[in-house]
């Protein structure tokens, strides 16, 4: 039955208004009307009651927009905060004795794909100093739902490869890592079928039941989930949101994007990354480069005549 009432022939618009020549009735109702506004909106006394924004700790400061732009370095394995909904994931990052090199990239994205298979071939020569490491480009609502630029499979498929890159060993970085991420590209797109993630980690060798079972369960679970939030709040906290942007111990080093490299102070030339990992590499450690990697110093070169 319905709710409603229906108003009787003398109950009108102007009959329904008549309440309102009785000066008593208005005003009491004017009153319960402010009470009832002030109890809902005055705001709350209460500290704990106030939202609190997200920190994002250990993260470097969004960097100042235009090519050449400052950019703050970031800590080699720092954690990233998951947007407000989700929890917080930490993003794996280098040991102390490897140059952290990250891809900031969109799985499905065709640079990403130039940039990926780059940087296998660089990592041939300089994978004895570098440790790469992906971030995903994609973003994150209040509520802590993650969206894709290239759609859903996109984001299926960035779960995948984080989770991949979150279990791999480190001393396994270049053969399982590297290698799982140029295999995912195998059918042309970087796939988002279940499937792709044993046939890929079978390609690759990599047989580690029990890393094998790490990944399982992170793409299964809600460790999956915090990751995809932890990616969105790390490009979101540096203001990185081209595909494929690369960063060297946290430094944005060149963009690949709309088909070109751009804003690579270094140059983009295989030689130019591998000097700029050689650079990195002894102001971190302190040590001097492996010269099979990163050539003789010049001073030494010159103190043999070679």
């Amino acid at each position: 039955m319905s709710s409603f009432r229906r108003m009787s022939p003398g109950q009108g618009v102007h009959g329904g208004l008549a309440w309102l020549n009785r000066p008593g009735a208005l005003w009491g109702s004017i009153a319960v009307c402010t009470l009832l506004f002030f109890a809902l909106h005055w705001p709350s006394s209460s500290p704990a009651d106030s939202p609190k924004p997200v920190e994002l700790k250990g993260t470097p400061s969004p960097a100042t927009g235009g090519a050449g732009g400052a950019q703050t370095a970031a800590p080699a394995a720092a954690p990233a905060a998951a947007a407000s909904g989700g929890a917080a994931a930490a993003l794996p990052g280098a040991p102390a004795d490897k140059v952290l090199l990250e891809l900031f990239v969109m799985s499905r994205c065709p640079d990403a794909n130039l940039c990926e298979h780059v940087f296998d071939g660089i990592l041939d020569k300089a994978g004895g100093i570098a440790h790469v490491q992906p971030r995903y480009i994609q973003y994150a609502s209040s509520g802590g739902d993650v969206s894709c630029m290239h759609g859903e499979e996109e984001c299926t498929a960035n779960v995948y490869q984080a989770c991949v890159a979150r279990h791999a060993p480190a001393a396994r970085n270049r053969e399982w890592l590297m290698k799982f991420l140029i295999c995912a590209w195998d059918g042309g797109v970087a796939s988002y079928d279940r499937g792709m993630v044993k046939t890929c980690l079978d390609k690759v060798g990599a047989k580690d039941a029990a890393m094998r079972s790490a990944v399982d369960a992170c793409i299964d679970g809600e460790e999956g989930k915090a990751l995809a939030r932890a990616h969105a709040a790390e490009v979101k906290a540096r203001g990185i949101e081209r595909s494929c942007t690369v960063a060297i111990e946290g430094v944005k080093r060149c963009v690949r994007d709309g088909g070109r490299w751009y804003d690579c102070e270094g140059g983009s030339e295989e030689g130019d990354f591998v000097a700029s990992l050689c650079a990195a590499y002894a102001k971190k450690t302190g040590a001097a480069a492996p010269a099979e990697v990163c050539g003789r110093p010049a001073a030494a070169a010159a103190a043999t005549g070679r």
